[in-house]
C-alpha cells in the first residue's frame, strides 16, 4: 500500500519559492485566487516576493539611499513579507523598494499589491475599484 504524502506547510511552501520558476509560481497564485476569489495575505505574500525578487535583481537594494555603502545585511522582514535591508555602515534600514515609486505612497503597500496585481490580471478599472474597496472590507 502506497504511503499518503505529507502535505507541505506553509513555511515549507514559501521556502520552495525560490526553487519555482516564474510560471510555477504564477500557477500557484492563479490557483489560490481561483479557489478564493481574491488575493488573500498568503497569496500577497507571493506576489511580494516576486517584486522584491524583480526590484533585487535590477540592482535595488545594493547601495544604501542614505550613505551610498555597498555594505548592506538581511535585517528581518515585514508583517507582509517584505525583506527589510540594514546598511552596516551608517545603520539606515530601507527596503528593496526604497528610492522608487511605492517607497513614499499614501496608499499602503497591500493596496498597492492588490492594485498590481489586478493590472496583470488585465481587469478593468471598475473591476480593479471593486477589487480593491472588497479587500478594504475584510
Amino acid at each position: 500500500m502506497p504511503r499518503k504524502k505529507k502535505e507541505p506547510t506553509f513555511n515549507e511552501l514559501l521556502d520552495s519559492i525560490p526553487k519555482m520558476t516564474k510560471r510555477q509560481r504564477q500557477q500557484v497564485i492563479t490557483k489560490i485566487i481561483k479557489e478564493n476569489g481574491y488575493a488573500d495575505n498568503r497569496t500577497k505574500k507571493f506576489i511580494n516576493y516576486d517584486l522584491q525578487e524583480h526590484m533585487r535583481k535590477e540592482g535595488f537594494g545594493k547601495v544604501s539611499p542614505n550613505c551610498g555603502s555597498m555594505i548592506i545585511v538581511k535585517n528581518g522582514e515585514r508583517e507582509n513579507g517584505v525583506q527589510r535591508l540594514n546598511c552596516a555602515d551608517c545603520g539606515y534600514n530601507f527596503i528593496y523598494f526604497s528610492n522608487a515609486l511605492l517607497e513614499k505612497t499614501k496608499y499602503s503597500w497591500d493596496v498597492w499589491i492588490e492594485f498590481i496585481y489586478q493590472m496583470i490580471l488585465n481587469h478593468s478599472l471598475k473591476q480593479t475599484v471593486s477589487a480593491l474597496i472588497e479587500d478594504k472590507k475584510e
